[in-house]
């Protein structure tokens, strides 16, 4: 036997014995990678909170008309805020319906709708946090778009 197929004999035998726990190794890396990811990229939803539900169960007392509505042909679902021109604006809507006429901003009639908005929320967020931010756009005359 030569001198190199002793040394390539030995390389072989480590590289052998290398490769069971390098593996395993690697599989613990990717198990700790993936709960990574799924606890900082997709953490848990946050539990509805009593305003929030307050505002999807009497939209009207807010003065909006709180839609389900699918963006992306369907693989979306956002939420449709406009404004309910019979109950008229919530006591927050009327309150900034009032400081904006006093700064000399012409408002459209409440129901009339100039735009557009779409509010998007953050990762750790959910739609029906935005549902106060609408409120108020809605009031100037807005349409929330929240996906």
């Amino acid at each position: 036997m030569t001198f190199l197929n002793l040394i390539l004999r030995l390389y072989w035998r480590l590289l052998k014995w290398m490769a069971a726990p390098a593996l395993l190794l690697g599989l613990a890396a990717l198990l700790v990678a993936d709960r990574i990811n799924q606890s900082t990229f997709s953490p848990p939803r946050r539990a509805l909170q009593s305003w929030q539900l307050e505002r999807l169960q009497q939209p009207r007392a807010f003065g909006l008309r709180i839609r389900a509505h699918a963006c992306l042909d369907g693989q979306a679902p956002c939420l449709l805020v406009e404004p309910d021109a019979g109950a008229g604006p919530g006591p927050r809507g009327s309150t900034l319906r009032r400081q904006l006429t006093d700064k000399g901003i012409r408002l459209p009639d409440y129901g009339e709708m100039r735009g557009t908005l779409v509010l998007l929320h953050g990762r750790n967020g959910r739609k029906e946090s935005l549902l106060a931010v609408a409120e108020r756009f809605v009031a100037a005359g807005f349409r929330c778009l929240i996906p």
